[in-house]
C-alpha cells in the first residue's frame, strides 16, 4: 500500500499540505519546507515516488534517519493518528480497497472469537480442550485460513514499540530490506535483553525464541543476522552473542558460560546436514537432542552431558535464541520426516520470504545504531537492578546456577481467552496430525504465541516495565503471524521435503513445472531447468513415474496446419 501511494503523490499530498507541498515537474516529488511545518530546522521535507526522507531530523539521531512512509507522514501531519486508520485513509484518497492490499482484519477476527468465548463463560478441561462452563458443551472456535505460498503483507508487520523501531531501522540500513527478517531479529533482539528475567501465564514461559529465515541469494537475510550483532555491540552486551557449536559438550559449556545468548548461523542448512548424515557421531546427535531440551525449559533447569566441570553442573532457566538463516534449496534438501516427528523442527518459527525483495534505492548507513534502541536495549536487560539489596538482577542472568527471581508480567483477560484460542487451534492440528505427521509443526504453535506476546509487551514497556501487561492486541499479532509461519511451513513440508534422493529429485522436477507459467512446460525447457542436475534417463523415469502416479499430464502439441516438418512438443502439465 506504501508502494502505491508513492505512486500516487497527487492523490494525497496536496490534501495533507495544501500549498506548502512544493510539486517539482523534473522529478515528480514534492517537497515542504521546515518552515511551512512550523518547525526551526534548515532542511525540507521530501516526497519522492522513489521514497520519502525528513532532511530535518535526518542527522539528529532519528532512529530511521529521517526515512518515512506515507503511512507515516498522515500520522504525523494528516487526519490519522493509528497505522490501520492511515492506511485506510490513503486508500480513500487513491480509490483503492485495503483488501486489494492483503488486508485482513485480523483484529475483528480477534476480537469475535474473544468476544464470542467470554460471553459463554469459557474454561479450559483437563485435556486442554475448552468446553462451556455452562452446558459443558466443547468450543471449537473457526480456523483462520491462511493462503499459502504468499509472502506476509509488510503492513500486517508493523508494531509500535521497541520491536517496531528496530524493524524500521534494520530495513532502512538494508541493500535488500525485508520486513518479515528484520521484525525477526528486533524480537529476537528484545527477548534476549530480558531472557531469564521476564515470564508469563501458567505453565511459566519466557522469552527464548528460534528463528529460520529462509529466502533465494539476495532475499533480505544478511542484514539482520548483522544487525542483532551491531545492537548488542553498540548496547555494551556483545558477550550476549554466541557463535554456533558443533557438539552437545560445547553447547553445554556455551551456556554454562552465557546462560542468555542468542546464536545468529549464517547458511544453517550446513548444521541441518550434520544432523541427517549417515555418518553424524553421537555427539552431533545428542546436540540435536539437546537443542530440542533447551527450547522448552523455561523455569526448568539443563544438565548438559560431556561438560568437562563438574558432573553435577546444572544451567537454571537457560534462554537460548537461534537466528539461522539459509537458502530454500539448501533447507528443504536436508529435511527428513524424523526431524518433524522427533521435535527438532516444530521448535521453530519458519520464516520463508518466496519473492526476492527488491533492492532499496535510499539506502541509510549503518554506521551506528540509533542512540534509543542503545538505550532501550540497556534499560532491558539492567532494569531490575538496584530494586534488590542483593546482587544485580543483570549480573545473575549471567549465573548460570544463580538466576534473578523471575518477574511475571500478567495477561489482559482478553489476551487470556486469546492465549486459550490458540492452544484450540493447536490441540486441533495435533489430533490431526495422527493422520498427517506433517501436521506435528503445529504442535509448539500456541507457546510461541505466547513467547511472542511476552516480547511485544516488553518492547512496548521498555522505559517502564513495572507496568508491562500482555494485552489482546500482542497476542492477535503474534497468533496471525505464527499461524502464517505454520501454514507457509507446512506447504514447502509437502513439496519438498523427502525420505531419499529419488524423492527429492522428483519433488524438484515437480516443483520445478509447478512454478512454470500456467503450471506448464514443454521437455526441452524442463531438460533446460534440470541443467545437468540430473541425467537424462533418470529424468525420463521421474517424469514417467510421476505420470503414472497422477500427478503430471503428458500432452503432444503437433506443429501448426500448414507448416513444414517438425516434430510434436511433449508438454508436461501439472495436476
Amino acid at each position: 500500500m506504501n508502494t502505491a501511494a508513492l505512486a500516487n503523490l497527487q492523490a494525497w499530498v496536496p490534501t495533507i499540505f495544501g500549498a506548502a507541498a512544493r510539486f517539482q515537474p523534473g522529478t515528480g516529488a514534492f517537497r515542504v519546507s521546515s518552515k511551512a511545518l512550523g518547525r526551526n530546522l534548515q532542511e525540507d521535507l521530501s516526497i519522492a515516488p522513489n521514497g520519502i526522507r525528513d532532511w530535518g531530523v535526518g542527522d539528529m539521531g532519528d532512529a530511521r534517519h529521517g526515512a518515512r512512509t506515507p503511512i507515516d507522514l498522515v500520522m504525523a501531519f494528516g487526519f490519522e493518528r493509528e497505522p490501520k486508520d492511515a492506511a485506510f485513509w490513503l486508500c480513500q484518497q487513491m480509490g483503492k480497497d485495503p483488501a486489494s492490499f492483503g488486508y485482513v482484519d485480523r483484529d475483528a477476527i480477534g476480537a469475535d472469537i474473544a468476544a464470542g468465548l467470554l460471553a459463554r463463560q469459557v474454561v479450559e478441561a483437563p485435556n486442554g480442550e475448552l468446553v462451556d462452563a455452562e452446558t459443558g458443551e466443547f468450543v471449537t472456535p473457526t480456523m483462520p485460513e491462511v493462503a499459502v505460498g504468499q509472502d506476509y503483507p509488510d503492513e500486517a508487520l508493523r508494531v509500535d514499540g521497541l520491536v517496531g523501531e528496530i524493524a524500521d531501522w534494520i530495513m532502512a540500513t538494508s541493500m535488500f530490506p525485508c520486513r518479515l527478517f528484520a521484525t525477526a531479529a528486533a524480537l529476537s533482539a528484545v527477548g534476549v535483553a530480558v531472557g531469564r528475567q521476564v515470564y508469563t501465564g501458567v505453565p511459566r514461559t519466557g522469552t527464548a525464541l528460534y528463528w529460520l529465515a529462509i529466502a533465494p541469494t539476495g532475499g533480505g537475510k544478511d542484514r539482520p543476522q548483522e544487525a542483532i550483532k551491531q545492537m548488542f555491540a553498540a548496547a555494551g552486551l556483545q558477550h550476549l552473542v554466541k557463535p554456533s557449536v558443533s557438539s552437545s559438550a560445547k553447547l553445554g559449556l556455551s551456556l554454562l558460560e552465557r546462560p542468555v545468548q542468542v546464536q545468529v548461523i549464517d547458511e544453517v542448512g550446513k548444521v541441518l546436514r550434520k544432523f541427517v548424515s549417515r555418518h553424524a557421531s553421537s555427539q552431533e546427535m545428542a546436540l540435536l537432542d539437546d537443542y530440542c531440551s533447551v527450547w522448552g525449559k523455561n523455569l526448568g533447569s539443563f544438565e548438559p552431558e560431556g561438560v568437562t566441570v563438574r558432573a553435577d553442573t546444572s544451567i537454571k532457566r537457560p534462554s537460548l535464541t537461534f537466528f539461522g538463516a539459509t537458502t530454500p534449496t539448501n533447507f528443504y534438501s536436508q529435511l527428513r520426516s524424523a526431524q518433524v516427528a522427533g521435535g527438532f523442527l516444530n521448535r521453530f518459527l519458519v520464516l520463508q520470504r518466496h519473492k526476492r525483495v527488491e533492492e532499496s534505492t535510499d539506502l541509510v548507513p549503518e554506521d551506528e545504531v540509533p542512540p534509543t534502541i542503545v538505550e532501550a536495549l540497556r534499560a532491558l536487560r539492567t532494569w531490575q537492578d538496584g530494586r534488590t539489596l542483593s546482587h544485580a538482577p543483570s549480573s545473575m542472568a549471567d549465573d548460570a546456577e544463580n538466576p534473578p527471581a523471575p518477574f511475571i508480567v500478567p495477561i489482559a483477560p482478553d489476551a487470556e481467552t486469546l492465549l486459550g484460542e490458540a492452544r484450540v487451534r493447536a490441540r486441533a492440528m495435533i489430533v490431526a496430525s495422527d493422520d498427517d505427521s506433517v501436521l506435528e509443526v503445529y504442535a509448539r504453535s500456541a507457546e510461541m504465541v505466547k513467547r511472542l506476546s511476552l516480547v511485544l509487551a516488553c518492547g512496548r514497556h521498555w522505559r517502564d516495565m513495572s507496568a508491562c501487561r500482555i494485552e489482546a492486541s500482542d497476542v492477535g499479532w503474534a497468533s496471525s503471524l505464527v499461524d502464517w509461519c505454520m501454514a507457509s511451513f507446512v506447504d514447502g513440508l509437502r513439496n519438498h521435503m523427502s525420505e531419499n534422493e529419488h524423492q527429492a529429485n522428483a519433488k524438484m522436477v515437480l516443483a520445478l513445472i509447478r512454478t512454470a507459467k500456467g503450471r506448464r512446460i514443454t521437455r526441452s525447457d524442463l531438460y533446460r531447468k534440470v541443467d545437468g542436475r540430473l541425467q537424462v534417463r533418470d529424468l525420463i523415469g521421474i517424469l514417467s513415474g510421476l505420470a503414472e502416479a497422477g500427478k503430471i499430464e503428458v500432452l503432444e502439441e503437433k506443429p501448426p496446419e500448414g507448416s513444414k516438418g517438425g516434430r510434436p512438443k511433449t508438454i508436461y502439465v501439472l495436476r
